[in-house]
């Protein structure tokens, strides 16, 4: 089935800051370190462990309108990123991939050591943009999605995610 575009029964939405952490001589350039926060904006809606890359115009996580890939799908329908972890890593045009490795709780609850937030470091190359992809938890095949954007090449950003499904 074709990715179809946001979910809307769900109101599922996060926000993700990036923020550069950049040599002043290589601010130009958008390489560097980033530094990522994840926030779950959701109620009773937890994500699986996130999968972010930083990568080459020409690589894309997924489309909105095209077919979900077989990784894609694992993310969407089983919160298992170890697929799309392996084919991100075994691309010569992705500078970086972060497993996150931890679940996102819905916002304002905390789970044992779990929270509604993560934070994490990626490297970016000169001219890489990023994709994230995670699974929403309640749904049979719902994920939330950043699809090959642009990186801040100073200061910081922030992106509203939106839900999608995979449509398996």
């Amino acid at each position: 089935m074709l990715l179809r575009g946001a979910i809307a029964a769900t109101a599922a939405t996060a926000a993700l800051a990036l923020g550069a952490t950049l040599p002043a001589a290589l601010a130009d350039s958008a390489a560097g370190t980033y530094r990522v926060t994840l926030v779950n904006l959701t109620h009773g809606q937890p994500f699986s462990p996130p999968v972010a890359a930083t990568h080459q115009k020409s690589i894309r996580m997924f489309r909105v309108g095209d077919f979900a890939t077989d990784e894609l799908t694992a993310i969407a329908q089983d919160g298992n990123e170890a697929p799309m972890v392996a084919l991100l890593e075994g691309s010569k045009k992705v500078t970086d991939t972060v497993d996150v490795g931890r679940p996102v709780t819905a916002s304002g609850t905390t789970v044992g050591s779990f929270t509604d937030s993560v934070s994490f470091e990626i490297e970016a190359a000169p001219g890489d943009r990023l994709s994230l992809a995670t699974m929403l938890i309640c749904t049979n095949d719902g994920f939330l999605g950043l699809d090959a954007v642009k990186l801040p090449k100073e200061d910081s950003e922030t992106f509203f995610l939106n839900g999608y499904d995979a449509g398996r």
